[in-house]
């Protein structure tokens, strides 16, 4: 950034606006439930710039419950759709093991016929937590064909977007990927074996909001928001408030390597020149 100092002001006021019109009552992004208190954590990547994350306080938003009735979650579903309609790149990629790389962004997102909220797939049989059944065994079987076939897809999608790499199969792939059903008929699973090997995935429970498959690569977003703010967001609805105030307060806490390396050399430098600490 050439104008740090500029930058940072004009942040700082963007983002001031945009807190301010999400406090009023008849903002178009949460309506009614309009926010009531806004917990944020700034971050800078190495190029200077910054990024804000933010919790939202909304006015008698619906919680979750495991337990609540079927009205009330269907309640809440609707109210998750009613606010939330990148590419892997080299900071977003994490190694696992043998080699294996996975997005740590959770990049391709799970295709979803309609938003739902998913618990973890619990063993059938004893309390072993080490114990797994021969059916979770086999939905994590369907979780490696569907997270193949997403990738497949991605490579594709990049290929049809660049020619170069365009191959006679991308048009008709592509084309072809846009449904969800089309996609479970070339998994050849049903839509019970498709959610359950998602489930095998996930150690709490998730929200998942509906997404065709088209739009794997596409983060969490509000229309308004998104046309008000013009840079990406990823939006979603907090199940876990614990969870959450963990998640903020490991920003806050999060040591800037960095910085941290930079001050360890000058120390190391100036104790080999003679120099105390505080010289």
């Amino acid at each position: 950034i050439c104008e740090p100092v500029i930058f940072n002001m004009f942040f700082n006021k963007r983002l001031e606006e945009t807190f301010k019109y999400l406090k009023t009552k008849d903002n178009l992004v949460f309506k009614k439930h309009h926010v009531i208190e806004v917990l944020s954590r700034r971050e800078y990547q190495m190029r200077g710039y910054a990024h804000e994350h933010v919790i939202y306080y909304l006015l008698n938003a619906p919680l979750y419950s495991r337990d609540m009735d079927e009205e009330s979650r269907a309640k809440l579903i609707e109210f998750i759709d009613s606010i939330i309609t990148h590419i892997c790149t080299m900071t977003c990629i994490k190694k696992k093991k043998k080699n294996s790389k996975v997005c740590r962004f959770h990049f391709p997102r799970f295709p979803m016929k309609k938003t739902d909220i998913l618990t973890p797939l619990e063993s059938d049989e004893g309390d072993d937590k080490n114990y797994e059944s021969s059916y979770t065994l086999i939905c994590k079987q369907n979780l490696k064909k569907i997270v193949s076939l997403l990738e497949m897809y991605e490579l594709m999608f990049k290929a049809e977007a660049n020619k170069k790499k365009k191959t006679e199969e991308t048009p008709n792939f592509v084309k072809n990927f846009d449904n969800f059903d089309t996609m479970l008929t070339k998994l050849s699973m049903t839509h019970t074996e498709y959610i359950d090997a998602i489930r095998s995935s996930i150690t709490q429970d998730t929200v998942f909001i509906k997404r065709e498959p088209n739009a794997i690569s596409i983060n969490n977003y509000n229309k308004h928001l998104l046309h008000m703010w013009e840079a990406n967001i990823d939006l979603q609805y907090i199940l876990d408030p614990y969870a959450a105030l963990a998640y903020l307060f490991s920003y806050i806490l999060k040591a800037d390597k960095g910085i941290i390396r930079l001050m360890s050399e000058a120390v190391k430098d100036s104790r080999e020149k003679g120099f105390t600490q505080h010289e």
